[in-house]
Parts: structure tokens; C-alpha cells; sequence
């Protein structure tokens, strides 16, 4: 806009309101994934304590793998951990410091969605209710 043109502090002003208006990392993923993805953050989602808090009996809780559904099964699930053959590509550290890296930063938010989409995750091997009710 040429009247913020020449004036001390409004070209930083106008770079950094323009970075905010830049659409989120995380906004990127697909619809399904990133709400997989605030699920896990929030652990408001398709998880063996939520179905138990909220008195959902007709829910699955458990995975295909036999373990309770939680928001960071899909790291330990160990079919997922077959296909995806621990590719993570985050620090290499412990599975809690792995895990706050893929819930918390928008790298590992894109790292989660490529996990999700190879290896059908949520599809395949621990769908949630309503792909279960469906089939």
C-alpha cells in the first residue's frame, strides 16, 4: 500500500502480518489427517478413555494389534511399526521426546500425515467407529 511506503517499522509491520495470514503448515494435511492429528493433541478422539469417560459401550477401544486405542498408539502399534519401519524422520531420541516432536511442530505434523497416509493407519489397522460400523 503506497501510503505505509517510507514509514520507519510499517514494511516489518506489513512482512509479518503477511506471514500470519500465510496459511498454516499443519492446514496443508488432509481434512481426515489433521483431524487425526488435533485428536491425538487434544486426546478428544476415537481412544479406548474417552469411549470409556463418555459411557460410548458400542466403541471399539482396542486396535487391531489387541492394544486399548490411545493418542499415541499409532507410534508403538506394532503393525504400523512393520510398514512403516521406523522412517520418522525427527531428532532421533526417545519415543516421548518423538512423540512431542510429531504432536507439537508442524514438521512433525507433515512427518504424521505421510506416516497415516502409508500405512493406512486409521484405515487399515485401527479404524475408527465409524469405518468399523460402516464395513
Amino acid at each position: 500500500m503506497p501510503g505505509h511506503s517510507g514509514i520507519a517499522g510499517n514494511e516489518t509491520a506489513d512482512e509479518l502480518a503477511k506471514r500470519g495470514a500465510a496459511r498454516a503448515r499443519e492446514h496443508r494435511l488432509p481434512r481426515g489427517v489433521l483431524g487425526r492429528l488435533l485428536a491425538a493433541r487434544t486426546g478428544h478422539g476415537d481412544f479406548q478413555v474417552y469411549h470409556e469417560r463418555f459411557h460410548h459401550r458400542d466403541s471399539p477401544t482396542t486396535c487391531s494389534c489387541g492394544k486399548p486405542k490411545s493418542p499415541v498408539h499409532f507410534f508403538f502399534c506394532p503393525p504400523a511399526r512393520k510398514r512403516w519401519k521406523d522412517r520418522w524422520k525427527g531428532p532421533k531420541a526417545s519415543p516421548s521426546a518423538m512423540i512431542d516432536w510429531i504432536l507439537s511442530t508442524a514438521a512433525g505434523a507433515e512427518e504424521f500425515g505421510r506416516f497415516v497416509q502409508e500405512t493406512s493407519f486409521f484405515k487399515d489397522i485401527c479404524p475408527n467407529r465409524a469405518q468399523t460400523c460402516a464395513a
